[in-house]
């Protein structure tokens, strides 16, 4: 292929493209000294690399010995640079080895790896798993991808092992690879192939060829000039120097472009460099060289351009016709062309009849052209399409409409009756395929059909009538058919719709003459009814009043009993703390212990006043609501919870919170209760907590995330309960009516709350809060 790649080993060197060479093994430390610098140069040339193992050396080995040498594999193979497979995946794939698979599959993962911008594919395969019996057939194999390699940039490297190969398999190997990798005496040797040799031998040929023909240049008789784009001569050879009277050694210090071009073509002469540049084409134009003894030449000049790698201009080198005899010609065709022009004056008078015929023709084309326009805005509207099918030459010929209806265009669909019949619903294929063989056959001049075509644009199922003549020549023979078709699709579909509707109108009718019948009986009942309705409805109202008036006596007890307990609870508690103070350790253990259970349990009953106190003021004592922002109102909470947070070092994360419309004390107390919960009912490690926000249509979703202990199924709806504990106070404290005040806060602000939780992997408590308007 021409471009050189290093291939990592010191006695290999640099090679190019397409070589393909062996290694004989005996060791896995034989296969590692060999292909892990191979592959380790082609990861850092930004090749694509593909390892195929076998014993003695897996997978694993493979990747391993190849990390010590790479310590970056792990990117390579994360940007699927390097793949190490086992030859099951690649040579025996599918029950066996097939030579033409595995060669298409080379070319598939070159392809794929071009793709994705490497330079090339460098790969090595093992033959361990080779039985003798399936030598003939590998062999063969390797052959043909000596054979092919060269047209790829590919390189590869098979590894056979000394120990399962005998004299003749051995010779197979080294003929069929460009040269062969052995160890001799702890060293490796690399042996060329006699067939590698033969090919250098022949490029060293096409070298002499190449110097045989650079002088047959020097003596042409064709003048010719290499010149660099400053205007310096590189070379010219003796034709060149007899034309322009210059030696070689004296053009080495003369300007072509100024010394030897009159300077009425040096513009052109410029023109045409520039345009040799641009397109990189060569370019051929005519001028005049001035000669050392001052007289001119006129010459003809083909001129190249050879760039250098990074593609800037590097020389030119030309071949210049003198073009003499040429010039004299051309005078002499000038006066001939004096007299064509009298002739042309003579033909002046006819051509202007001719014109007129021409604009006649021109202006009856146009006209023709419309009506063929109109005619396919007639079809298009009409969805009726034609269509001529010539049977001599097999050639269908189909109007716009027609490509239309089939969804085809013309430019990418080659119309004939066997594409025709691809394009036909295959349900209704050989219908149509029978319906036209059988008028051809008896001999019919017309048949008419309608089918199924399937709109290869859409995919979608069009119903078409298709109506054909035939036309015979003299002997009788069909030789063209004509015919059109028509979309009917929505014709069908709307006789099936007034079908179907004329069965509902029957059915109706049938149920409505039942129904009125049943209505004059019902209105009867209804007329009853409605005045048991009324006065039903007027003991809801008095009920509705009364249950009103026993919520709000039910609300103020509440509020009234939890705030009047609290003075003697109080009292309870101090006496007690004095007790415990004063008598503590003088009475028996027993006392102690009282004392402290009647501490405990004021404490107790304090939280679970001051709870239901919290519980019943948020009725009461809500607020109108108004825009609160969230991360303030969180930032609120946290500061509150900070003890809580340092104490268990908690890590509270949350997402960008936006305004909602509601009540900003009671959004507080629902955000702390949930968050102080996430604390509490924490697992092993400190406790993970996000909050999160998503914008829904008319509300905002946010969430609680912990990673705590979790709550059983069973359990996710009795939480919400008020005074509902799942756990005893010795193991989480608490009174139970946390999340039953969350409930009643989100529930006031018409929103929903529940929780999504797996034991043993956290919880998630979700609500929704309007937006502001």
């Amino acid at each position: 292929m021409g471009v050189v790649r290093k291939s990592g080993l010191k006695i290999v060197g640099d090679v190019p493209w397409g070589t393909h060479f062996c290694q004989f093994y005996q060791t896995k430390e034989d296969l590692t000294d060999i292909l892990v610098p191979y592959f380790k140069a082609g990861l850092e040339n930004n090749e694509y690399c593909m390892w195929v193992t076998s014993e003695p050396l897996g997978v694993k080995e493979a990747t391993e010995s190849l990390q010590k040498a790479v310590q970056d594999i792990d990117v390579y193979m994360d940007k699927k640079q390097l793949e190490i497979i086992p030859y099951t995946e690649w040579y025996i794939k599918d029950g066996g080895f097939t030579s033409k698979r595995v060669l298409n599959g080379w070319v598939e993962k070159l392809n794929e790896a071009l793709e994705q911008g490497y330079e090339g594919l460098r790969v090595t395969g093992n033959t361990f798993w080779l039985e003798k019996e399936n030598w003939d057939v590998f062999v063969d194999y390797e052959e043909e991808l000596e054979k092919v390699l060269d047209n790829f940039q590919i390189m590869v490297i098979c590894t056979y092992s000394l120990d399962r190969c005998d004299a003749n398999q051995i010779i197979d190997v080294v003929y069929n690879h460009q040269f062969t990798l052995i160890k001799r005496e702890g060293n490796w040797t690399l042996v060329e192939s006699i067939r590698h040799r033969k090919t250098k031998e022949a490029l060293e040929k096409v070298k002499m060829r190449e110097k045989s023909f650079a002088s047959a240049i020097e003596f042409s008789a064709q003048p010719f000039s290499l010149e660099y784009p400053d205007g310096r001569f590189v070379m010219v050879n003796h034709a060149f120097e007899d034309l322009i009277g210059y030696t070689g050694e004296e053009l080495e210090n003369v300007d072509r472009s100024k010394t030897l071009t009159a300077e009425e073509f040096r513009e052109r002469e410029q023109e045409k460099l520039e345009e040799l540049h641009k397109t990189g084409r060569p370019v051929r134009y005519e001028k005049e060289y001035m000669r050392k003894d001052g007289t001119r030449v006129p010459v003809e000049r083909l001129i190249h351009l050879i760039r250098n790698k990074d593609g800037t201009p590097q020389y030119y080198y030309s071949f210049i016709t003198d073009i003499t005899k040429r010039k004299k010609a051309q005078k002499q065709n000038e006066k001939l062309l004096k007299k064509e022009q009298q002739l042309a004056e003579e033909l002046k008078a006819s051509n202007k009849t001719l014109q007129m015929q021409r604009e006649y023709l021109v202006k009856f084309n146009k006209k023709l052209q419309e009506s063929e326009d109109m005619l396919n805005r007639s079809q298009r509207i009409a969805k009726l399409g034609s269509w001529e099918l010539d049977l001599i030459n097999n050639r269908l010929y189909w109007s716009d409409e027609v490509y239309r209806i089939f969804g085809l265009q013309p430019q990418k669909f080659k119309a004939s009756y066997e594409a025709f019949l691809e394009a036909v619903h295959p349900d209704d294929r050989n219908a149509v395929d029978d319906a036209y063989s059988s008028s051809l056959e008896e001999n019919k001049d017309v048949y008419e059909i309608e089918h199924r075509v399937i709109n290869k644009s859409t995919g979608e199922i069009r119903i078409v009538q298709e109506k054909c003549t035939h036309f015979r020549d003299k002997s009788g023979k069909i030789i063209r058919s004509l015919g059109m078709v028509h979309d009917i699709t929505e014709r069908k579909k709307a006789e099936e719709h007034k079908q179907q509707l004329l069965e509902m109108e029957k059915q109706l009718t049938e149920e409505l003459s039942a129904t009125n019948e049943e209505l004059v009986a019902t209105t009867e009942e209804l007329k009853t009814s409605n005045e048991e309705l009324i006065l039903t409805q007027t003991n809801l109202r008095d009920m509705v009043e009364k249950l009103k008036i026993s919520n709000r006596e039910l609300e103020q007890f509440a509020y009234v009993a939890s705030h009047d307990l609290q003075e003697p609870l109080r009292m309870v508690g101090s006496f007690t703390q004095l007790l415990k103070r004063r008598y503590k350790g003088k009475l028996d253990e027993d006392a102690d212990e009282y004392i402290d259970f009647i501490i405990d349990g004021a404490q107790r009953m304090k939280e679970l006043i001051d709870d239901l106190l919290a519980f019943s003021r948020l009725d009461t004592q809500a607020r109108e609501f108004e825009p609160v922002l969230m991360e303030v109102a969180l930032n609120d909470v946290l500061n509150n919870l900070k003890t809580s947070i340092k104490y268990t070092n908690a890590k509270i994360s949350y997402d960008d919170m936006p305004v909602v419309n509601g009540d900003p004390s009671q959004i507080n107390q629902l955000l702390q209760n949930l968050i102080a919960n996430a604390i509490k009912f924490r697992g092993e490690g400190p406790p993970l907590i996000h909050v999160s926000a998503e914008e829904l249509k008319d509300q905002w979703l946010f969430g609680v995330e912990d990673k705590g202990i979790g709550i059983e199924p069973q359990y996710q709806e009795q939480i919400f309960r008020i005074f509902k504990r799942l756990h005893t106070r010795e193991e989480y404290e608490g009174t139970g009516i946390g999340l039953a005040i969350c409930k009643r806060i989100v529930e006031r602000h018409d929103g929903d709350i529940w929780v999504d939780s797996e034991p043993e992997k956290g919880s998630t408590f979700y609500f929704k809060l309007p937006k502001i308007d």
